[in-house]
């Protein structure tokens, strides 16, 4: 058995002890940086070798002795952090401020970005642009419009609901439009709170049959644990699980049930928000314990994500852009 691991712990020290002067060619090559690892917290005075794009290497700086050959980038006294992702943007929301999305995430290290609904024509252009200018703008993944139920609620009829989904009144129609938005190139698919329960399978059933998951809001019509079975991958905002969560979970599902069809002739908006008023509450009130546990273990057996967006929570509460450094530093994008 010694013997057995003599020689490779040889080939380690040898390969080690000649790891000097290196030269990495076409590589850029930031020393003495601290790296901020999700894992390991922050690593001080490395080197990170980036190679194409793509980071090559990590070594502490003193272990990695460079060539001076090398493009070398003294990181000294600065942080590196992987890029991270916002997971939910539209670019749509507010068609104006989309211009100047792409120097905003890249000023605050977003590398990537998911828009999680918005006309398939504008939100594909944004697509088109990051991927003709990789080096000035984040990835940018798109879902389209939104597939809601009837009535939609993002439909355009004020400022707060531009119009960001389509209208679905059937399951037929739901197997039509999200073949449909599968074949126009969307990168995952986007269901929405209108949308019944026939409806709401079928996107499942379709997207994932096309190797695209499907994020969105439970629909109204459904519980969470449902919409999870049926294929929901990700949840956005934790939007309607306390709904599923609470002692009379089940109360408040026929409940909902009879205000979408007492609503039907409503604006979809407007329906939704008589809906989350009348049951949100109520439904942390009675928060459940053996029911947050039924429901988080399906959550969890499915791989259903959340996407919680705490950010705009927090924004509304703090509101960060009426401060004067925050708006001066938008200015300057």
């Amino acid at each position: 058995m010694k013997i057995r691991y003599f020689f490779p712990l040889l080939l380690l020290v040898l390969s080690s002890c000649t790891d000097k002067d290196v030269f990495f060619e076409n590589a850029q090559c930031y020393t003495d940086v601290n790296v901020i690892d999700a894992e390991q917290g922050i690593r001080e005075n490395m080197t990170v070798v980036v190679h194409n794009g793509r980071i090559a290497r990590i070594s502490p700086s003193e272990e990695l002795i460079l060539s001076s050959n090398n493009n070398i980038i003294d990181g000294s006294g600065k942080y590196m952090i992987p890029g991270l992702w916002d997971a939910h943007v539209h670019f749509s929301y507010l068609e104006e401020l989309a211009p100047i999305m792409f120097n905003l995430f890249l000023a605050y290290g977003v590398t990537s970005v998911r828009d999680t609904g918005g006309d398939i024509n504008f939100t594909s252009m944004w697509r088109a642009r990051a991927k003709s200018n990789p080096e000035d703008a984040p990835r940018v993944m798109i879902a389209g419009p939104l597939l809601d139920g009837s009535p939609n609620v993002y439909d355009g009829s004020s400022p707060s609901r531009p119009k960001l989904s389509v209208e679905i009144k059937s399951r037929q129609d739901a197997l039509i439009t999200t073949d449909m938005y599968i074949e126009s190139g969307v990168d995952f698919i986007k269901a929405y709170e209108m949308l019944s329960p026939e409806e709401f399978i079928t996107v499942c059933n379709v997207a994932n049959g096309a190797g695209l998951k499907v994020t969105g809001h439970v629909p109204l019509s459904m519980d969470v644990i449902a919409a999870s079975n049926a294929g929901l991958n990700s949840m956005e905002h934790l939007r309607n699980l306390e709904m599923s969560c609470a002692t009379n979970s089940e109360e408040l599902l026929q409940d909902r049930i009879q205000l979408l069809e007492a609503g039907k002739d409503d604006q979809g908006g407007v329906l939704r928000s008589r809906i989350h008023g009348a049951q949100r509450i109520k439904a942390i009130e009675n928060q459940d314990d053996q029911r947050t546990d039924e429901v988080l273990t399906v959550l969890r057996k499915n791989q259903t994500w959340q996407i919680p967006t705490l950010a705009l929570i927090s924004g509304f509460v703090e509101r960060p852009f009426l401060s004067e450094d925050w708006q001066k530093s938008i200015d300057l994008l």
